[in-house]
């Protein structure tokens, strides 16, 4: 009897131990299959987004945007921010210079959406860029009116190879010849992956984050 009492007891041992395996796996892939459907809906939560309806302002591409009092009362900025850090800080023609290459190529960048200089946009995008799939040069647009500018890398998504930056502006009486994703004094955060072509940078993607 005693003999039977231990086999019994053993087969109960086996049998716990097997329920402690099958739940501590189930665990483990429970927080995979988690962790997977996270990434997911962040990676859908950034994407290129098509264009929208919004009310447009008249293009001119002969004006002024400096001319204009209610664009010149707000906040113009280009700001340089390092979250990590904490740290944002505006930049200038001179204070930029002591900057990396990269926070250099930002800066030049929104002076080119400044001065609606489409060409020296263009110069900027890479082959790898222009022959995706809905990637394409500009033709043209106006002086773009941004204001609320904050730039910075997203460290997380970088690589030694790319590096993500995510730009945050809004357009003052935005026309709609630049961007057709926001509307007026809206703001919607643009990643933007870099990669160094030679001694230049260029742009290999661009991904607006869908806040809707």
């Amino acid at each position: 009897m005693e003999s039977k009492n231990r086999s019994d007891l053993k087969v109960v041992k086996r049998i716990v131990i097997a329920l402690i395996i099958v739940a501590a796996v189930s665990g483990i892939a429970l927080l995979v299959i988690q962790g997977i459907e996270k990434k997911n809906k962040e990676q859908k939560e950034k994407e290129t987004v098509p264009p929208r309806s919004y009310h447009y302002y008249s293009e001119d591409y002969e004006e002024d945007i400096f001319a204009n009092e209610e664009y010149m009362n707000l906040d113009r900025s280009i700001n340089y921010s390092i979250p990590a850090m904490g740290t944002t800080e505006s930049l200038d023609e001179k204070s930029v210079q002591s900057k990396s290459e990269a926070v250099r190529f930002f800066y030049e960048y929104f002076q080119t959406l400044l001065r609606g200089d489409a060409k020296t946009y263009n110069s900027y995008l890479s082959a790898t860029y222009l022959t995706q799939e809905g990637n394409f040069a500009y033709d043209a647009f106006t002086p773009q009116k941004i204001y609320n500018i904050t730039f910075y890398q997203d460290t997380d998504s970088s690589t030694e190879k790319d590096e993500v930056w995510v730009l945050e502006y809004m357009i003052f009486q935005n026309n709609g010849s630049f961007r057709t994703d926001i509307g007026s004094d809206m703001i919607r955060p643009v990643y933007v992956t870099i990669s160094k072509y030679g001694a230049e940078y260029k742009i290999d993607r661009i991904v607006y984050y869908r806040s809707y």
